[in-house]
Formats: structure tokens, sequence, C-alpha cells
């Protein structure tokens, strides 16, 4: 019988739920029309006044002249991509507008609050695989309510092959379901398509009819395994049975179970983490650990390195020595939940549920702002499944709000893994800017964000201002330009370290 992916504790990044109130900004007006030498009306006025506030000094008269056609081709000449011609066109009004945001938010400008690094190593790939998912439809997963309401009819089977295992994922009788968010069908139990081409098959053999076809990061619903045709390659007989919607048919079929990944929303242990934070603010005097951009100062290097024998990275952590001799220690990461064991001079003695056994932090890392009473809400994320859960505690009982797909970090040049443990959320934005790999060039923004962890956010599908340049996907504070989906969520982590 094949044995179903382990739930050994994974470290579900789990968020507790206390925003603090996000900034408003006020919103750079600009217009959408070609402009040039010549042209009058308010639309120049608007783009002269914007100039202005950039240090021109231009008379707002309406009309496109000699110096205000110089002042464009001067602005034009500060970024490299814009054509030098001093015509206001769709390229250099999203230029203008982020000129404008760093302008008005200083803190943006200066490195503080609102700009990040990258996050997202694939978006131009991840961008190309959702057009091509919207043109042949956005997923092929019926939602839970579907699933839950025809479980009879969808685990019938008539075939001679033998029924090895069952997926039939439901809520603990502890957790009520209140979704707030269903925008997008999805079931809790679902396979991932893990190969460049998926046939599936009419029965669960390799010579059956072909009765659909599938691609890399796929999702589809899925029912059941059975023992079907061995194929010696993979030394295996496992083959899943799964169900789609097809012009409002449900159709079956057979995949070979090798070829992608059996995934399940962990609902259970989920709800194991809440209870383990929900216990530890409520018994414990809790802080969050504070160093971000590394404001209290970079901790000591480990062994001369800036990563710990764990993993964890220096940069925006605090030590966690393992005595108050220092002889040995490891990084904490930004906003990470502490329990404060006891007070010395110098040092909190500590422990997180994360991490076992105590540790002694210097006090500068630890703050005790905002840190709730009581749990009221949270997010895990499965790192392991690329889902989360977004829950509520209502009276005497916690909520399920939505449930979705997610994307973690993944190591590399310029990425990290998404820290694993119990976190604070520290801010809430409607949107941040981030910088493009290795410079401090904006590059575009994410909405919805969440931060918890240095740089790392929970946020909405990013925005790159390179893929939108002549449409209004510049500007940041406009809704209409926010992208619903993206092809690659919940599949394989991706991002620089945010969710």
């Amino acid at each position: 019988m094949h044995k179903p992916i382990a739930v050994v504790l994974i470290f579900c990044l789990i968020i507790s739920g206390l925003f603090i109130p996000e900034t408003v900004f006020a919103e750079p007006i600009l217009p959408s029309r070609l402009m040039s030498l010549g042209s009058q009306g308010l639309d120049v006025k608007l783009v002269q006044e914007s100039l202005n506030q950039l240090g021109y000094s231009l008379e707002a008269d309406g009309i496109y002249g000699p110096l205000t056609k110089q002042a464009v081709l001067d602005f034009q000449r500060k970024y490299a991509e814009l054509s030098k011609d001093g015509v206001y066109g769709p390229s250099t009004r999203g230029s203008l507008l982020i000129a404008l945001t760093l302008a008005e938010n200083p803190d943006i400008q200066s490195g503080q609050a609102q700009s990040e690094d990258n996050v997202n190593d694939n978006l131009n790939e991840d961008k190309a695989l959702t057009d091509s998912a919207k043109i042949k439809g956005l997923t092929d997963t019926a939602s839970q309510y579907y699933v839950g309401a025809n479980r009879s009819k969808l685990n019938r089977f008539t075939g001679v092959n033998p029924i090895t295992r069952v997926w039939n994922t439901e809520l603990p009788v502890q957790l009520k379901e209140n979704i707030q968010y269903n925008q997008y069908s999805i079931a809790y139990d679902y396979f991932l398509v893990l190969s460049n081409t998926l046939n599936v098959r009419e029965q669960p053999t390799s010579e059956s009819k072909i009765v659909k076809k599938m691609q890399y990061y796929d999702k589809v619903n899925l029912i059941q395994e059975v023992k079907g045709q061995y194929l010696s390659s993979y030394a295996s007989d496992s083959w899943y049975r799964i169900f789609w919607h097809e012009k409002d048919e449900v159709k079956f079929g057979f995949v070979f179970s090798k070829l992608g990944e059996p995934r399940s929303f962990r609902f259970s242990n989920m709800l194991d983490q809440i209870s383990i934070l929900q216990k530890t603010i409520e018994e414990n005097k809790v802080g969050h650990i504070s160093n971000y951009k590394n404001i209290n100062g970079y901790p000591l290097a480990y062994k001369g390195g800036s990563v710990d024998a764990y993993g964890n990275d220096r940069s925006q952590s605090a030590p966690g020595y393992t005595d108050v001799n220092k002889t040995d220690f490891r990084y904490f990461p930004d906003g990470m939940f502490v329990s404060i064991l006891e007070e010395l001079d110098a040092y909190y003695k500590i422990s997180t549920p994360a991490f076992e056994g105590e540790y002694f932090i210097p006090k500068k890392y630890i703050t005790f702002k905002n840190v709730p009473k009581q749990l009221k809400k949270a997010v895990v994320v499965d790192e392991l499944n690329q889902n989360e859960g977004v829950f509520e505690f209502v009276e005497d009982h916690w909520e399920l709000i939505s449930y979705i797909y997610a994307t973690t970090g993944v190591n590399n040049k310029y990425s990290f893994e998404t820290p694993k443990g119990h976190f604070m959320a520290v801010e809430k934005k409607p949107y941040f800017l981030y910088l493009e790999d290795g410079t401090t060039k904006i590059s575009g923004f994410a909405p919805y964000a969440v931060r918890f962890s240095g740089g790392g956010y929970i946020h909405g599908v990013p925005i790159d201002f390179k893929l939108g340049q002549n449409q209004l996907n510049t500007n940041p504070r406009d809704p209409k330009n926010y992208e619903e989906y993206l092809f690659t969520i919940g599949t394989t982590p991706r991002s620089h370290k945010c969710v």
C-alpha cells in the first residue's frame, strides 16, 4: 500500500492576528493621454504640477511649451528604459507615478517601511503560465461544497482495481466553517501535476484511452488511489482516480501517481499549531523579536558566517545564546514569538515553540509592543503542501475564514526560505514596493501586505511594473490593477521569502 505523505510536525508559519493601523497615502493623479509640444488642457497642467513636486519650476498654465518639454526630457534622462524625446506617454507616466510615490513618502526613499527586496524569483515565468491557464480555464478543480454534496457519487467506483486509499478530508469537529472568500473553486484534497505533460487515462493502465491532457502545475480533484498497471521504470503500481468538470459534466480518469503529488489541507495540524501559540500567549509573558532591517544591530557572525547551524540567517535576527557566557547561539528571526522565562540584567531568558531548549537573548532585540493578550486571529501556512488557512476565534471556538493555495520562499542568490515558527503580524499595509534584485530600483508592488518577519510578508499577487508599463499597473493604489490569480501559487516554493 502506498504510504501517504508524512504528517510529522512541520513548523507551520503561524501569524498572530494583531494588526496595527495601516498607513493611508494621497493618490497622485496623472493623465493617460499622449501629450507633446503644443498640447493644451487640464491634463498638461496636471503633468506640470507633478513635475513641480519633483523639483521643477514650471508655470502650471496647461500649455505644453518648450519649458515643459525640456522638463519631461530631463525627467526621462533619469530612467534608462524611457525614450528621450520630451513626449509624455504611458512609459513616462509610469515612471512619473513611481517618482511621485517616492517623493510623497520619504520612508520609501530612505529604505524604511515601504520598500523591500524582490518578492518572486520566477515572476515572468509565473505570469506566462497564468496567461496560458486563463486561455484554457483557470482551474480544473471543483469546490469543496460540490465534493461534500456529491461524496457518495464521486466515491462510487465499479472497476476491478483494488482501492488502496480514499481522500476524504473533513474539518475537525471543533472547527466551524465561516468562509469569507470563495472567488476560486478549491477542494480540501487535490492532485498537483509535476510533469511537463500528463495523460489522464480512462483506466489505470498506460495503454488505456487518453481522456484528458494536463500540464506542469495543474491541479485537479483527487478521490482515490487504486492498484493499477505496474510500471517497472517507477517500481510502482499506484494510480490516482481524479475528476474534473468539463462543459457542466463531471469527468473521471486516472493518472499515474509518480507524476505528481497528492495534497490536502491539514486543518488538524493547523489547529494544533494555533493551540500551541494560544496556550503560549495565555500562560506566559510573551514578546517578539524586533530587528527589522537590523535596526537594533547585526548579531554576531556565526562561526564567521551569516547562517547558523539550523539554516537561520543572521540579517534581521537576534542571537539566542545557550548560556550567558555566549558559548554557542542560534539566530532567532525578526517577528518570532518568545516566552519570557526570566529577566536578567542584560538578557531575557526565553523559550519558543519552534525551537527546543531555553535561550538568552539581549533585551534590545525583544519588544512587547502590540503583543496580544489573547489570540483572536491566525494565519497558518503549511510549507509542505503550499497552502494556508485563515482562522478567527469567535466566542468559544475557532472558525475557518478562508483556505487557499500559498507560495513560500526558496534559497537563492537574492532569496531565502520562509522562516518556520510562530510570528507576530507586525505591520499591515495596503501594499509595499519591492526592488529589482541586487539594485535599489523599484521594480513593482505587492498588495494587501502583512509583515511578519524582516522583509517577509503575506501579500497578494505581485505586480511587476515592467510587465504593464503601458497600463495602469504602475499605480499601486488602484485595486483595478491588482491580479487575483497566479497559476503557480500552491505549487513549489518560489518567492524571495514572502508568502
